[in-house]
């Protein structure tokens, strides 16, 4: 299955809120959309799993 880039818009503890693109499985379940994109966050960006974010908005655009 193809991966989906997203970018999840994310409000940190300080207060900045800022997009970060992340890429997950495309199989991924709709109720488990937002476990799995929080993983993404610790993974494929600069938070550490001791950050605390908010994630306010996850957003796709289709490629093509």
């Amino acid at each position: 299955m193809k991966n989906v880039n997203l970018t999840v818009t994310v409000r940190t503890s300080s207060g900045c809120v800022s997009p970060h693109a992340v890429m997950i499985d495309g199989a991924t379940p709709v109720h488990l959309l937002g476990e799995v994109v929080g993983v993404a966050l610790i993974t494929q960006t600069h938070f550490g799993s001791e950050d605390c974010v908010t994630i306010l908005k996850i957003s796709y655009t289709p490629e093509g």
